[in-house]
């Protein structure tokens, strides 16, 4: 193969396939090629940036082994081939036939989605999938007889031999609440279109055992699990917004946890939730769940501005930046606006785009008036992209509302140092 590109390393080359391979055996030559020592490196990667440590394999179970296998085996790009290695050894395996590089090809189309129950038998399933309309008939002995009609399931749907089969891991939704459930995807999966989508998709089943695990965490302590149980929905509500005021993001998250279970079509319970992920720092949940809202209600800008905040905390600048240019087009709020703008400001100045970033915060300051909060945030961030001059008159006025916050002094004598000035900056730390 030619390796001009960089993408020869790693070509799989396996042992004779049989013509008559069951579905499978098809699955395990993909995990013995994604556990193989040539893409060992990218299996280390991927059990890094999942778990936090290379060598995470043998402390897992056996249900995250497979669930870890089927999103690096289906889903994860490789770095030197753009392409998840099922996709890889499809196309490149040296040696396969003709007949056999097409069936792994159907195999490696696969995509994890949601789909509808519509009938269940000891010989399989038709299943409807939500947003989309399509009916698939899936020939499955082992798993047809215990999936109910009208239940939603999340899985790979595969297409082996002329059949539609199941890959592995299927994900079943509670059925008492699945109708409002497969509304909310449809709907997501409509505003999203069919690439973003895809791309949702594709990091699912990391999202959820990543979801998982957080959950396992963060466990709720018997009292407030006893409180929470005692409270209707309105009293909880209240109750989760008391503690978001107050600064108390774990006992609001479990309030809103339990709330989004009793009624996991409100809007208001998930934008909550959100909120309360980001005030603990859960940045990876809060992105989730404001990436579906903002999805879900394309011009509701709060769930864009803090999907923007959530994927700025995650080192994401490009992708944040975007979300931040997004929430202008939704003529914002007026509130919002020294946000949004001042998050425009920060992000092309991390970026490198000095005059996109000085006229965003220009604006910034503009739209924020004498709001001493907003200043103080927008003077932070320019400070740290170095607009120090910027910051100069920012803080200067931030003086003259607050003349007494010892913070704001102390941060205006810095950047007077900084500027050369540091006779200036004497009174400020007095």
């Amino acid at each position: 193969m030619n390796d001009s590109n960089g993408k020869g390393e790693g070509t799989p080359s396996p042992s004779r396939i049989p013509d008559d391979l069951t579905l499978r055996g098809a699955l395990g030559i993909l995990a013995d090629y994604a556990a193989s020592p040539v893409l060992r490196e990218e299996f280390e990667q991927a059990l890094l940036e999942n778990f936090g440590m290379k060598d995470a394999w043998d402390r897992l179970t056996d249900n995250d082994r497979v669930a870890f296998l089927e999103y690096f085996v289906f889903d994860r790009p490789l770095s030197n081939w753009g392409k998840p290695p099922a996709r890889v050894f499809a196309e490149s395996a040296v040696g396969l036939s003709d007949d056999t590089r097409a069936r792994f090809l159907k195999l490696a189309a696969g995509r994890l989605d949601y789909y509808v129950v519509v009938r269940s038998s000891e010989g399989g399933v038709v299943l409807r999938e939500v947003g989309g309309g399509r009916e698939l008939s899936v020939a499955d002995r082992q798993t047809g007889g215990l999936l109910e009609p009208g239940e939603v399931v999340l899985a790979r749907v595969v297409e082996w031999d002329g059949e539609y089969r199941f890959s592995g891991v299927i994900n079943r939704h509670r059925r008492e609440d699945s109708e409002a459930f497969a509304e909310r995807i449809a709907a997501f999966k409509t505003n999203l279109g069919p690439d973003e989508w895809e791309g949702v998709m594709r990091l699912l089943p990391r999202n959820i055992w990543l979801e998982l695990k957080e959950r396992a965490g963060s466990a709720v302590p018997p009292e407030l699990e006893e409180e929470i149980s005692s409270l209707d929905d309105g009293a909880l509500m209240e109750s989760a917004r008391r503690a978001l005021r107050e600064r108390e993001p774990a006992r609001a998250r479990a309030m809103l946890e339990k709330l989004v279970e009793r009624n996991p079509a409100s809007f208001e319970a998930r934008f909550l939730l959100g909120s309360a992920c980001l005030q603990a720092g859960d940045f990876g949940r809060a992105e989730r769940v404001f990436r579906e809202l903002s999805a879900e209600r394309e011009g509701h800008t709060p769930s864009r501005l803090n999907l923007a905040v959530a994927l700025s905390m995650r080192n994401r600048f490009e992708e944040a930046l975007k979300e931040y240019q997004r929430c202008l087009l939704t003529e914002p709020d007026e509130e919002l606006l020294p946000s949004i703008l001042n998050g425009i400001g920060y992000l092309a100045g991390m970026l490198g785009d000095e005059e996109q970033s000085r006229k965003a915060f220009k604006e910034a300051v503009k739209a924020a008036g004498d709001d001493a909060d907003a200043l103080a945030v927008i003077a932070s961030n320019m400070i740290q992209v170095g607009e120090l001059k910027s910051a100069e008159k920012v803080l200067r006025k931030l003086v003259k509302l607050r003349p007494e916050d010892a913070d704001i002094r102390a941060a205006f004598g810095d950047v007077l140092v900084q500027l050369d000035k540091p006779s200036a900056a004497v009174e400020h730390y007095r």
